[in-house]
């Protein structure tokens, strides 16, 4: 379900940057499944979106931002009150790719941080 519907939500910041994911959007997608699942999901879904090469690492990160704000504010609502695993190492990995940790700037830090923390996250999730 969530894969599905949650193309829509790509497209709102793919094709304008300046559109947001609201609070609105994940509560009319996580009405099924509850909002834990539902960031799981969707980080799942961004993890493997970008991997796969079909969303670019920029989309990914404005994404993962968006929840990431969205889902500091459902904290009181999450199961067990606390970020949802993977959802947190996901944002991790998107936010460790945003800062170059060079004077020089030489390095890539999405090749060199996100793609493996990426890659390692869904490999776990897909062999747990």
């Amino acid at each position: 379900m969530v894969a599905r519907n949650f193309q829509e939500l790509i497209d709102v910041v793919a094709s304008d940057p300046s559109q947001r994911i609201t609070h609105e959007d994940v509560m009319r997608l996580a009405k099924a499944i509850g909002l834990t699942a539902f960031y799981n999901s969707a980080g799942l879904e961004v993890a493997q979106r970008f991997h796969n090469g079909s969303l670019s690492y920029a989309i990914g990160d404005a994404i993962m931002n968006d929840l990431w704000n969205l889902a500091l504010d459902d904290l009181d609502d999450l199961d067990a009150q606390q970020l949802p695993e993977p959802f947190y190492q996901i944002y991790e990995s998107f936010d460790a790719g945003e800062y170059h940790r060079t004077s020089n700037k030489a390095e890539d830090p999405v090749a060199e941080f996100t793609k493996p923390m990426i890659t390692e996250i869904l490999r776990k999730s897909h062999s747990g």
